[in-house]
Formats: structure tokens, sequence, C-alpha cells
């Protein structure tokens, strides 16, 4: 059998057999051997064809028109809640700061920026940099630019002002320190 016999077709009526319970379907119209002309089905089997495929069909329309309805339900909501967001926004009072931000220039933005970096750079300095310490151990550090000085290439000579001066910074750090902690104990 071709492609030319499982065009769909519109239903005909066929004869029953009333006795038999039993529908035959005769066909002549095609070239087919005289086996496959007539074909006997009982009302059991086309209950069953017609019943599974309609019940389906129309299961499927079903849940197909409840989707439908549940997202124009949720398209409702999302535009209401657009509608409610672009009411909120435009209601909304800009904050001190917002509204001055948004009528200063972009040179005036940069000013304001800038007297907020030095302000903060003053405050660092005076917390951190306003105590000049004397260099405690600058005979030391003398003594081992001499000592490099006379003895280029022969850095291994100078070894022993190194310790001296690593246990000068120890004991500097340290006393810096305890001066630092709070007296009232």
């Amino acid at each position: 059998m071709g492609i030319e016999h499982s065009v769909v077709r519109e239903r005909r009526t066929h004869p029953k057999n009333e006795e038999e319970g039993v529908l035959i379907i005769q066909r002549s119209d095609v070239d087919l051997p005289e086996a496959y002309r007539s074909v006997e089905l009982s009302d059991k089997v086309l209950k069953r064809i017609n019943g599974s495929n309609e019940e389906k069909f129309e299961d499927f329309i079903q849940r197909f028109d409840k989707l439908e309805e549940e997202n124009s339900k949720l398209l409702q909501k999302l535009k209401e809640k657009e509608e409610y967001k672009q009411k909120y926004d435009d209601s909304k009072i800009p904050s001190i700061n917002k509204e001055n931000e948004l009528s200063l220039s972009n040179e005036e933005r940069i000013d304001k920026n800038r007297k907020k970096f030095d302000e903060m750079a003053t405050r660092v300095e005076k917390i951190f940099f306003s105590k000049q310490y004397p260099n405690a151990c600058s005979d030391i550090e003398k003594s081992i630019t001499e000592c490099l000085a006379t003895n280029p290439q022969q850095v291994l000579l100078c070894q022993h002002f190194l310790d001296i001066y690593k246990d000068c910074i120890a004991q500097h750090k340290s006393k810096l320190i305890q001066d630092q902690l709070p007296q009232g104990k």
C-alpha cells in the first residue's frame, strides 16, 4: 500500500452487520488483493479505537484551555505588577544626596570626590604618620654601608653587622610597642 492509501478521508457510513455486531468495510475503489478488500471490525474494537482517541483529544483540549487560562491570569498579574512598580517609581521621592548628585555637573562631582579624598588622606596621615621616630640603628646602618663599600663582591664579610642590625631593630620595635600600650594596669 502506498501513500495514496494513507491519506485521511472523511468518514463514510459503512454497512453494519447487526446480527454479529461487526462493521464490515469494503473497498472496491483501490487495486487491492481480494483478501484486503473487506475488513470486519467488532463493536469492541471500534469503541476502543474511537473512544480512546476522542477521550485523549478532549483531555488535551481541556488541559490546553486550563493552561491558556492560567497563562492569561499570570500575564494579567505581571502587567499589574509592572504598573504598580511604575507608579511606585514615579511617586518615590529621591533622597537629598541623590537629588544633589543629580544636580551636580561632572566637574563638581570630581571636586567633591577630591575633597573627600584629601580629608581622608589627612586623617590617615594624622593617625599613622604624625609620630616621627628617630632611627635608633643608624650607626649600624653606616657600618654596614662602609663594610660593603670597602669589600665589594665580598658580601659575606659583612654578615656579622647584619645580625647586630636585626637585633637592634627587634629591640626598637619592642620598645615602641611598650610605649604605645596603656600604662595603667
